[in-house]
């Protein structure tokens, strides 16, 4: 069992690409304000990022690309001077081909399902940015290049091609942050402590077994108040608390996305009657499973 997978299966993605483009001379670009993650890939030249909070502005290079798990606000210029607003961009399409000193942009929106807590998007920061370094992340150049590839060629099919690829370019970047990062505390911490890991693991395998404290301590090979005391500072909450919520977001999962019957999820989620697993289900979400169904929570 993969916890990172299970996690992201839950996760419902909608990619599009809005944006290619190339710009020349002293120009801004204005990240889009909206609900939603979005990335940019520079496709040539170099630019600069600034952000509201940053000392000094990140210089960004051909090949170099940029998620925001979250809605942030942000500024891409020419200078690494802070740029004033812009209300006119000049840019150029790709008509002439790549033009001298200019800069590539793609620009993207991943719409992400989000309406809880979720243990492994809420731990990004605000940006991640994946270096376009020869020899580190073997699938950013190939993956890039066919995206760039398909916004040239326009040919049929090219915007579902697009969107697909661009939803595989958001599962890699996470990927590539938790290869690169080790975090003290969450559950990408957790991931890195084998006690810990192993009883995540069993979690996600089996949610619908009747898991208590004991039995996850003793099959982890810890004490009880250890396991528990471990859990709590690394993850920050306790076991049966991830444990509930865990259930919740794949009953989420299973009614709103595959419309299985309340029954059949409440049986998956390990609880004896649909009222049990239907109060638990509208204390996490705050509408019933059957609301999740029909699509009327979203």
């Amino acid at each position: 069992m993969d916890v990172v997978s299970d996690i992201l299966r839950t996760i419902r993605l909608n990619a599009n690409v809005y944006h290619n483009a190339q710009y020349c001379g002293n120009w801004v670009m204005q990240g889009r304000q909206v609900n939603s993650a979005s990335f940019h890939f520079v496709s040539h030249g170099n630019c600069y990022l600034h952000l509201p909070d940053a000392n000094r502005p990140v210089e960004l290079n051909q090949g170099d690309l940029l998620l925001f798990p979250r809605n942030q606000s942000h500024r891409i210029s020419a200078s690494e001077l802070a740029p004033e607003q812009s209300k006119g961009i000049p840019f150029q399409d790709y008509q002439q081909g790549v033009l001298p000193d200019s800069t590539g942009l793609v620009c993207g929106l991943l719409e992400l399902e989000h309406i809880h807590k979720n243990p492994l998007l809420d731990e990004l920061p605000s940006v991640v940015i994946v270096r376009n370094q020869p020899g580190q992340h073997y699938w950013v150049a190939p993956l890039l290049e066919l995206i760039n590839r398909e916004l040239q060629d326009s040919d049929a099919g090219c915007e579902a091609a697009i969107d697909k690829l661009a939803d595989i370019l958001f599962i890699q970047v996470i990927r590539c942050y938790l290869k690169d990062h080790q975090p003290l505390s969450g559950l990408l911490a957790a991931l890195q402590d084998s006690k810990l890991h192993k009883a995540l693991k069993l979690m996600h395998a089996k949610p619908a077994d009747k898991w208590t404290l004991e039995s996850l301590a003793a099959a982890v090979g810890v004490s009880r108040s250890v396991f528990a005391e471990r859990f709590r500072e690394v993850i920050g909450e306790t076991p049966m608390g991830y444990l509930t919520r865990w259930r919740m977001q794949q009953a989420y999962h299973w009614l709103h996305n595959e419309h299985l019957s309340v029954m059949d999820v409440a049986e998956r989620t390990g609880y004896q009657s649909d009222a049990a697993f239907s109060k638990a289900f509208k204390k996490e979400f705050g509408f019933g499973p059957g609301a999740a169904r029909r699509d009327v929570s979203t």
